[in-house]
Parts: C-alpha cells; structure tokens; sequence
C-alpha cells in the first residue's frame, strides 16, 4: 500500500483517441477531398481521470494513492519522487480543467464515412493496459525490468 496523494481534477479526463480511429479519419478525410484545412482528431467525450487513474493504478497492482485537489506543500517521499518524475510529465494533462474540441468541420467526413469514435471507458481502458503491460509500455523488454507483468 502505497502512501501517496495524487492531485488531478476529478472534474476533466483525457482525451484518449484509438490510433485505427484516427487513422480512418485521417483516410476518409483525403478520400472524401474535404475542403477543410485542419481537424481536431479527439475522441468526442474524455475519459475521466477519476476512471481511468484507478484503472491504471489497479492494472499495475498499485494500490492506496489517493485524489487531492491541490499538490501539498508537504509531501512525503513518494510524493516527491513522483512529482519530480511522473506528475512533472504528466501534471499539466490531468489538473486541467475540461477541454472540449470543436468536431464540426469533421460532421460530413464522418457521417457519410459512418464513423464514431470509440468511447474509451470502464470496459476499454483495460484492455488498452493489458496491451501495454504486454509490449513493455513501449520499452524494450531489457530496460522494463521494472514494469509490473
């Protein structure tokens, strides 16, 4: 059990886009000769942080960090070995307060294309965790001998 405050806003999330997803837009909007210059390729709802860093923390077995609304100005060593690592890469992304993106350019394309961003929840997150613990979080297997398998 793990000792440690964690501060995000419970009222935001990220937006996570599935790279297929995006791909396919990306595809639909040359083949369809859109006359748009430029597009928001975002998921058309956020994944809530208050979801998806219990899921993660629970994917890799972590379990006691909590929510705070502000960092402490005094923090224990975990803390402090977080913020200077994972919160100082990560801290900007998930204090923020909601952003929402305007789609509407994009309508057309993904009507006609019938095209939907895949909601990335409760049932989905895991999976994406899953197929990360088994590539190593994108590290190669000989430096991820501290990655949770």
């Amino acid at each position: 059990v793990l000792d440690m405050r964690i501060c995000y806003n419970p009222k935001s999330g990220l937006n996570i886009v599935p790279a297929d997803y995006a791909a396919k837009v990306m595809y639909q909007v040359c083949m369809q000769h859109d006359a748009h210059e430029s597009y928001y390729l975002v998921n058309n709802q956020e994944t809530p942080h208050k979801l998806h860093i219990p899921l993660m923390l629970k994917a890799l077995n972590i379990i006691g960090p909590r929510q705070v609304d502000a960092i402490s100005g005094q923090m224990n060593r975990l803390e402090r070995i977080y913020y200077k690592t994972v919160g100082k890469a990560l801290g900007s992304y998930i204090m923020l307060e909601p952003i929402l993106f305007d789609i509407s350019n994009l309508s057309a394309v993904l009507h006609k294309a019938k095209l939907a961003c895949p909601a990335v929840d409760e049932k989905t997150f895991p999976l994406l965790m899953e197929y990360a613990k088994k590539k190593h979080f994108g590290l190669s297997k000989k430096n991820s001998s501290s990655v949770v398998e």
